[in-house]
């Protein structure tokens, strides 16, 4: 005589276990990952918007933009005012006098913009970088050649920065 045994389904309180296990050990990369993800993604919208006006402000310089309806004699600008702070600026000095090529007390601010509180400039405070029409000549802190390099980093970690390099020529470029 043969006696059947009925065959179970489902999983046995070790595979559940394990399972569950598995799950939370992934999931716990994945959230941490995802705080740190968007503190990068702040890092590079709020680095990509200060290389958005650098070539804004470049732009206004070559159509030879009025401010208050008149031309600016020594061109459009970009300083670093402060850690969370710049400005873009009409330059009132005419080529030749000093403060020509950089922010001065004697310049029009045309727009204040603020960072957001996570990000900071840690490096190229009180940097200018001036546009002059119409070819245009491009002044960094006053002088007509070399680079300037502005870091930008994450306010509640100093690792995690990325360069904005600015040259004589007008070009900008972004690295991490």
């Amino acid at each position: 005589m043969r006696i059947y045994q009925k065959k179970r389904s489902g999983f046995t309180l070790i595979e559940l276990i394990v399972t569950t296990a598995v799950i939370a050990f992934l999931a716990t990369f994945v959230l941490a990952d995802y705080r740190t993800a968007g503190q990068r993604t702040a890092l590079r919208l709020e680095t990509q918007k200060f290389i958005g006006d650098v070539r804004r402000v470049e732009n206004m310089a070559l159509g030879s933009l009025d401010f208050n309806g008149v031309t600016p004699v020594g061109g459009w600008g970009i300083y670093l005012a402060d850690t969370h702070t710049y400005y873009i600026f009409v330059d009132n000095d005419a080529a030749g006098t000093p403060g020509h090529g950089s922010y001065t007390a004697g310049d029009l601010i045309a727009e204040t913009v603020l960072l957001s509180e996570k990000i900071l400039f840690s490096a190229g405070i009180g940097a200018s970088v001036v546009f002059v029409p119409p070819d245009p000549l491009v002044y960094l802190n006053g002088v007509g050649s070399g680079t300037l390099t502005i870091t930008l980093q994450q306010a509640d970690d100093v690792a995690v920065t990325r360069d904005v390099l600015i040259n004589s020529f007008g070009l900008v470029d972004a690295s991490s």
